[in-house]
C-alpha cells in the first residue's frame, strides 16, 4: 500500500487458505482511496477480495470475485486468473449420493429453510438449469440477515474423501457460504466450509475435501446473505469418492529470482503460459529481483473454473471438450459465434443454429473467450 492506494500489484496465493487481498475494519465499508490495475492470482478459491469487519460486536466476512468487486467501484482495470484448482483429484465414486432429492425434478422434499418465515421455496424450470430446480426467495421483510438452505441428515466418516457439486444462479451478483454442520446438540461445524460466487448466469461447482472426524447426524447448509433476492439451485450432490493428492502449486507456479544476477531456470519439459497467455517452454530466464507466475498449459481444461464474461448471457457446459456442442441462453435473432484465445487471436467462427454451436475437434486444450 502506497499513499493509501493499492495499484499495479500481482497478488498471488500459495494455497487455499490465502486470500489475495484482505481488508479489515471495525465497520463496513473499509476501502483505501484507490484500488486499481491489480492482478489477482488465486486458483484455489473463487474470490479475489475478502472484506472482514465487525458490526454490533459480530465479526463478518464478505467475499468478492473481481466482477463483483468492480461493481463497488474498484479495480476497473484489474485481472482475475480464470482458473480453479483442487489439491485432490477424483478417481471414482465409492458410494451413493448422500444428498436426497438434489435434482428437484418433481418437488423439493427433504429440504428446509432457516428461518422458516419469510423465505420461500418454489419448484421452477429455470431454463439454464436441468429440468426442475429449486428457486429460493429471501424476502426483504426477513428480520434475520441470512437464509440457509438445509438438506436432510446424513453421516460422514473420518478419513473419507467427498465431492460436493451443485449449480447456482441469481438475480444479482452475490456469494454464499456452504458448510457441513452437525444437526443436533451444539450444531458444531465440521472441517468443510467454502464460499462460492452467485452470478446472474449459471455456475457449476465441484469441491473435494476429506472429513477429519466421524459425524452423524450432519446436514449441508447453503447460506445466503442478501435480503429480497432470488437464487436458483440444481444438481446438489455429495458423493464419497476415491482421490489422489495433486500438488496444485506445481500447476500454477511462482518462479522468482531474488539474486542480483540473471537466473536461468529449467522448466523440466513442461509447457507453461503466463497470465497473459504467452507460452514458455525449455528454459526460463529471469532478470535480477523479478518473478513470474506460470500455469501449465493443460491446466485450463482440467480446471473446474466456470468463468463467463457477459452477465446477461449464459452458456453451458463449461468446461467443454473439442467436438461438443455449446448452448446459449438469453439470445434472440440470428447470431454469430467468435472464439478467441487468451492472446486475442480469432481461432474459430460460426453461425449459431438454435442457439448452439459445435466446437471443432481440432481445437487445442486451453482457455478461450467468446
Amino acid at each position: 500500500i502506497h499513499n493509501l492506494s493499492i495499484k499495479n500489484n500481482t497478488l498471488y496465493s500459495l494455497n487455499k487458505i490465502q486470500d489475495p487481498l484482505v481488508l479489515i475494519s471495525q465497520s463496513p465499508p473499509f476501502t483505501p482511496i484507490l484500488i486499481d490495475s491489480n492482478k489477482y492470482c488465486n486458483p484455489y478459491n473463487y474470490f479475489s477480495v475478502r472484506q472482514s469487519y465487525t458490526t454490533q460486536g459480530i465479526a463478518d466476512d464478505e467475499m468478492f470475485d473481481l466482477k463483483r468487486w468492480q461493481q463497488t467501484g474498484h479495480d476497473a482495470n484489474g485481472f482475475q486468473l480464470p482458473l480453479h484448482l483442487e489439491n485432490l483429484k477424483v478417481i471414482d465414486t465409492t458410494g451413493t449420493d448422500l444428498i436426497e432429492n438434489g435434482n428437484f425434478t418433481n418437488n423439493f422434499n427433504y429440504w428446509h429453510t432457516d428461518p422458516d418465515s419469510n423465505n420461500i421455496f418454489l419448484l421452477d424450470n429455470f431454463t439454464s438449469m436441468d429440468g426442475g430446480c429449486l428457486k429460493v426467495h429471501v424476502d426483504k421483510s426477513n428480520p434475520i440477515d441470512t437464509c440457509s438452505l438445509e438438506s436432510s441428515n446424513f453421516g460422514i466418516t473420518s478419513g473419507q474423501t467427498y465431492q460436493l457439486s451443485f449449480s447456482d444462479s441469481g438475480i444479482v451478483d452475490d456469494f454464499l457460504w456452504s458448510d457441513i454442520k452437525e444437526n443436533s446438540g451444539a450444531y458444531n461445524f465440521t472441517n468443510f466450509t467454502q464460499a462460492y460466487p452467485i452470478d446472474t448466469f449459471r455456475r457449476n461447482f465441484k469441491t473435494v475435501f476429506t472429513a477429519s472426524e466421524n459425524y452423524y447426524p450432519v446436514r449441508l447448509d447453503l447460506s445466503l446473505s442478501r435480503r429480497d433476492s432470488i437464487v436458483w439451485f440444481d444438481n446438489i450432490h455429495l458423493f464419497p469418492v476415491s482421490a489422489t493428492v495433486e500438488d496444485s502449486s506445481e500447476i500454477s507456479k511462482l518462479f522468482y529470482n531474488w539474486s542480483d544476477t540473471v537466473a536461468n531456470i529449467s522448466l523440466n519439459g513442461i509447457n507453461y503460459q503466463d497470465i497473459s497467455g504467452t507460452p514458455y517452454s525449455g528454459t526460463l530466464t529471469l532478470q535480477p529481483y523479478t518473478f513470474i507466475i506460470l500455469i501449465q498449459q493443460n491446466a485450463f481444461v482440467n480446471s473446474t473454473a466456470d468463468l463467463l464474461i457477459n452477465s446477461e448471457l449464459s452458456l453451458f457446459p463449461n468446461p467443454i471438450k473439442p467436438g461438443e456442442k455449446l448452448y446459449f441462453n438469453h439470445l434472440s435473432g440470428n447470431n454469430s459465434f467468435n472464439l478467441f484465445d487468451v492472446r486475442g487471436n480469432l481461432v474459430f467462427t460460426s453461425q449459431l443454429f438454435r442457439n448452439s454451436v459445435q466446437l471443432p475437434l481440432t481445437l487445442s486444450p486451453g482457455f478461450y473467450i467468446s
